[in-house]
C-alpha cells in the first residue's frame, strides 16, 4: 500500500568534514573507479606471473597390446612432472608488466581526480546550502516588511489616501517576496 507522507528534506551532515566522509562512502563513480583499481592490480599481478615457470603434473594409465588381447598383466602407466620456464619471449613478459603498470597508474590516477571532483562537488554544496540558510533569514524579514507595507497600504487605501494600483504592486511585492523566500527553502 502507498502511504500518503509529508516530504522531508534529506538529513545533511552538519558541517563540511562530516559531509565529505558521507559521500566518498556512498558516490557510486568511485566505488567504480576503486573496482577498476582491484582490476588493475589483478592484471599486473597477471602479468608479473610470465616471469615464473609452470609447473605441470601428469598421470596416464592405459591397456596395449599389438594383439588385442587385453588383460590386466598387460597396463601401461606412466607419471611424470613437466617443467616450463621461458628463458626468451621477446620481451612480451616486459611489455605486459608495463602496460599493467600503466593501467593501474591511470586508474590512481583517476581515483585521485575523482575524489577531487567530490570534494569540490560537496564543498559548492555545502558553500550553497550556507547561502541559502542565510537567505531564507533575509527573505523572512523581507517578507514581514513587505506584509506590513500591505498592511500599511490597505490601510491608506481604504481611507481613500493611496490608489489601488499602489496596493495592486504592494501585493505583488508579497508575493514575489514569498515565492523567493520558498525557493530559498
Amino acid at each position: 500500500d502507498i502511504v500518503e507522507r509529508e516530504w522531508q528534506p534529506t538529513k545533511l551532515p552538519p558541517n563540511y568534514k562530516k559531509g565529505i566522509l558521507v559521500a566518498l562512502q556512498n558516490r557510486a563513480e568511485l566505488h567504480q573507479v576503486r573496482k577498476q583499481i582491484l582490476g588493475a592490480r589483478y592484471t599486473l599481478d597477471a602479468a608479473r606471473t610470465g616471469y615464473i615457470p609452470d609447473i605441470e603434473f601428469y598421470g596416464n594409465y592405459s591397456f596395449s597390446d599389438r594383439d588385442f588381447k587385453y588383460s590386466r598383466h598387460r597396463y601401461n602407466w606412466q607419471i611424470g612432472l613437466a617443467l616450463n620456464w621461458r628463458i626468451f619471449d621477446g620481451f612480451r613478459t616486459h611489455a605486459n608488466i608495463l602496460k599493467a603498470e600503466t593501467m593501474l597508474k591511470q586508474m590512481m590516477e583517476m581515483d585521485q581526480k575523482t575524489v577531487l571532483e567530490i570534494q569540490h562537488e560537496v564543498n559548492a554544496a555545502y558553500r550553497n546550502w550556507q547561502e541559502a540558510k542565510e537567505r531564507v533569514k533575509v527573505l523572512k524579514l523581507a517578507v514581514l516588511q513587505a506584509e506590513e507595507s500591505l498592511d500599511l497600504i490597505g490601510k491608506r487605501l481604504r481611507k481613500g489616501a493611496a490608489p489601488i494600483t499602489k496596493y495592486l504592486t504592494s501585493e505583488l511585492g508579497v508575493t514575489s517576496t514569498r515565492y523567493m523566500l520558498t525557493t530559498a527553502r
